[in-house]
């Protein structure tokens, strides 16, 4: 597998199909631009991260890339791998926490309702903005049935970030060369395992 670090500045990333089948992308960093290629077709595109992670894809054709792997880059000689492991097991807000909230969205409700009887409705609009965020807060630490949400493990963080990464390098590639963002978005798979899959 060829890793981020090991691209040079001007390194071909991958060749046209030797076996007769149709050409595969191309991609090769030139400057602080990428050129995506595809036979007689290139464009080129300002550098991010994004397009250094399809660097990676398009020069391991059909080869999947744990997510993972992708977002740490490169791992210098000798170092430990990045841990991939899952999610932990604190949660994103403990019990205290959750109590503390549903405490105050009570005494916040008291408020708007006396704020509303006394017809003062700048400090009722005030409160109910503060109560608003509070059930936010409290609705995305809670998943189903109101059992807390850990937060996100490694993998998935990476499974996240590297996917939104490569598709806005993929609508990066296609507002200069829709052709060219066709044949990525058909090819490109993303997911806890990443691969550029040519037809």
């Amino acid at each position: 597998m060829v890793l981020p670090g090991e691209l040079g500045p001007r390194a071909e990333v991958t060749a046209a199909g030797r076996d007769g089948r149709r050409p595969l992308l191309e991609c090769r960093r030139e400057g602080r631009r990428w050129r995506i290629g595809l036979g007689a077709r290139s464009a080129h595109v300002e550098h991010s991260l994004g397009m250094a992670y399809l660097a990676v894809l398009l020069a391991n054709p059909r080869y999947e890339i744990p997510a993972v792997e992708l977002a740490a880059g490169p791992v210098p000689h000798g170092a430990a791998a990045v841990d991939a492991g899952g999610a932990t097991a604190q949660p994103t807000l403990d019990e205290e926490a959750v109590r503390a909230y549903r405490g105050r969205l009570s005494l916040l409700q008291e408020e708007i309702d006396g704020y509303e009887a006394a017809n003062d409705v700048v400090r009722a609009e005030r409160v109910r903005a503060e109560r608003d965020w509070l059930i936010d807060e409290l609705a995305s630490a809670t998943g189903l049935a109101g059992r807390a949400r850990n937060f996100t493990g490694n993998e998935e963080r990476a499974r996240v970030s590297v996917g939104k990464a490569l598709r806005r390098a993929v609508t990066r590639v296609a507002a200069a060369d829709p052709v060219l963002g066709e044949e990525l978005r058909l090819t490109i798979r993303t997911g806890r395992l990443c691969c550029y899959q040519p037809s």
